[in-house]
């Protein structure tokens, strides 16, 4: 590839000065060489097709390409949470150090987002005490 775009970049890795050519894979799809009439930007749709049960939009946030803040719908709060939200809490919050739930499986039952929400802000709270205490 650094041939036929002249860019020299070296490998990043040993793994990566071993791999095999790309050549083979063009030849495997009846190509024989890279396309280059692939377009630079395709337009990103701006709404799902129907509207999140969750938050009651259809919006895509950042799909127009800028960044700006998503404005949760007004009745998000009160909504219930996704159902794998305790793997989502697992991921995030089990490392989280001074709390009592700190390193276990999250086994609450959270019945709205703002349960979520409540319980977030309790471990960040715990884990920003057990730090601030740490640095005495």
């Amino acid at each position: 590839m650094n041939n036929n775009y002249g860019t020299g970049a070296k490998y990043l890795t040993q793994r990566d000065t071993n791999a095999p050519s790309l050549d083979s894979v063009f030849s495997q799809f009846g190509q024989s060489s890279q396309r280059t009439d692939c377009p630079q930007w395709i337009e990103p749709y701006s709404i799902l097709p129907c509207t999140d049960p969750a938050t009651c939009s259809n919006a895509i946030p950042y799909s127009d390409g800028t960044l700006k803040p998503w404005t949760p719908h007004p009745g998000i709060e009160s909504a219930p949470p996704v159902i794998y939200i305790n793997e989502l809490l697992d991921i995030y919050t089990r490392p989280l150090p001074g709390h009592a739930d700190t390193g276990k499986k999250v086994t609450r039952k959270f019945i709205t987002n703002a349960d979520v929400s409540q319980y977030m802000n309790e471990r960040k709270q715990a884990a920003a005490l057990y730090y601030q205490t740490q640095k005495k």
